[in-house]
């Protein structure tokens, strides 16, 4: 016998000892090796499926009526070169619609948009990604921004307010 093998013992290619009931050859000793392996491996996956599904519904519990966001930061706009094009929501780009890009934002979300520096606000819908440049939190499509008199300047310091939508 082999240093780990015990009388009454088999052992398997995995070198785990497995019992040896009387009359059976190796080939039956693995077999049920194997099973009660996969038999240790399913309880331990049904286990771990239990504790990450107890530890995600405490993650992913909701408010009633979803969530607000709030953000400030800089803001630019976007407008001629896009209109027509497809947004990330699927729908054409209007630049004479009241639209904006947020890059985290849910698609259709109404947000509040307030130039800081005049105190101007608008509202419009998130319907597309962006914006790609760095440091600025949201584009505006040029009705928008024609609202917000940030036109001349480009961008501009604004604040985002979402609020919970009503079931």
């Amino acid at each position: 016998m082999g240093k780990n093998k015990t009388a009454g013992q088999a052992e398997t290619p995995a070198t785990q000892p497995v019992a040896v009931r009387n009359g059976d050859s190796p080939r039956t000793a693995y077999r049920r090796w194997c099973q009660a392996s996969l038999s240790r491996t399913i309880r331990c996956c049904r286990t771990i499926v239990v504790i990450g599904a107890v530890a995600l519904s405490g993650c992913s519990e909701e408010k009633p009526g979803g969530s607000s966001h709030k953000e400030v930061g800089k803001a630019s706009w976007y407008g001629p070169g896009f209109d027509g094009r497809q947004t990330a929501s699927g729908e054409r780009f209007d630049q004479n619609d009241m639209t904006a890009a947020h890059p985290t934002l849910p698609m259709g979300t109404k947000a509040k948009v307030t130039n800081l520096e005049n105190g101007k606000r608008v509202e419009v819908t998130i319907n597309d990604r962006g914006p790609f440049a760095k440091g600025r939190v949201i584009d505006l499509s040029h009705e928008a921004a024609g609202k917000l008199e940030m036109e001349k300047d480009g961008t501009v310091q604004v604040k985002i307010e979402t609020t919970p939508a009503k079931k």
